[in-house]
């Protein structure tokens, strides 16, 4: 009975530390029209505005064109536009893609960040020190949610977006081992009790 007792607790203890919850991000903002392979200049730091609708923020992906080479790229979110004293709150760096000649998204992953839902928020693009930066694909003014600035904020393109994506964090339960499972580590914490019990014995 103690040997019964022990194994199911050893049981219930694999049943708390594999249950749980694991966080993994999901789309918030999505801007995925591209009609210009080519808004932005070659040599800019570029922004968007953005709100977002979750009150976190954990990663953004831009379109790429699909021409120039491949070079480093750094994301920044910032509070505001940096003219008005916007206050960098987050930033991740990633590879433009290989050049195919179709658009495609590039994903800057950073530190989930808290948020106020529903406020601008805005990120800046801009390629790393010594890197040639790359046209980022866009369109017309399709996102109610935000605006494309150029200039690093400095000219005002309301009738422009750029092709974005911005993602949030949630939990996603991870469900308790069922009654099988549990059955399977009390018959195992038996079989080790007895085992123990044995050696002894012939000792």
């Amino acid at each position: 009975m103690r040997g019964f007792l022990m194994a199911a607790g050893v049981a219930g203890f694999v049943a708390v530390a594999v249950s749980g919850a694991v966080a993994a991000p999901v789309l918030d903002q999505d801007q995925s029209v591209s009609t210009n392979g080519s808004l932005a200049g070659t040599s800019n730091i570029l922004i968007q505005s953005f709100r977002q609708a979750s009150n976190t923020l954990t990663g953004v992906s831009v379109m790429f064109s699909g021409s120039g080479s491949v070079s480093l790229h750094v994301l920044e979110i910032l509070d505001n536009l940096p003219g008005a004293g916007g206050n960098v709150l987050a930033s991740g760096s990633a590879g433009s893609p290989a050049p195919t000649g179709l658009p495609s998204f590039v994903f800057f992953d950073f530190s989930t960040i808290a948020v106020t839902p529903e406020t601008d928020l805005f990120f800046r693009l801009r390629p790393g020190a010594g890197q040639a930066s790359r046209n980022v694909a866009g369109t017309g003014d399709v996102y109610s949610r935000g605006q494309f600035y150029s200039l690093d904020g400095n000219l005002s393109f309301p009738q422009f977006d750029l092709a974005f994506q911005t993602f949030a964090e949630s939990s996603v339960a991870v469900p308790a081992p069922t009654g099988p499972v549990l059955m399977g580590f009390a018959i195992l914490g038996l079989a080790v009790m007895r085992r123990k019990r044995l050696t002894l014995a012939v000792r």
